[in-house]
């Protein structure tokens, strides 16, 4: 019996703390900023939820994260429009995939 409370303390506390982090994320994203990022390389192994490295300079610092988007028409060295966390960067979301094209047209 015991071995069973203390297995669904663990999840209770996972649950917890992912809930606290997720907050924490949604907390950052509140004060964002636009910004152009480049492709720098792409997630081809998810079948639903693709998904894309980007890479942004802000105030002369370069920054590479990874945004989700459904990213199979975009090659190595498109560019996209994202907002980032003014607070964290690193932590952004894509807002635009097809910024550039708009452009080209």
């Amino acid at each position: 019996m015991k071995k069973y409370i203390l297995i669904l303390a663990g999840f209770a506390l996972c649950f917890v703390i992912g809930f606290f982090f997720q907050v924490k994320r949604e907390k950052k994203l509140e004060n964002t900023k636009e910004t152009e990022a480049i492709i720098v390389d792409r997630d081809k192994h998810l079948t639903k939820a693709f998904g894309a490295k980007v890479r942004f300079i802000i105030n002369g610092k370069v920054y590479s994260t990874e945004v989700h988007c459904d990213c199979r028409s975009l090659e190595i060295g498109d560019t996209v429009l994202i907002k980032y966390a003014v607070e964290d960067p690193e932590l952004s979301l894509m807002v635009d995939k097809h910024y550039m094209q708009k452009y080209n047209e």
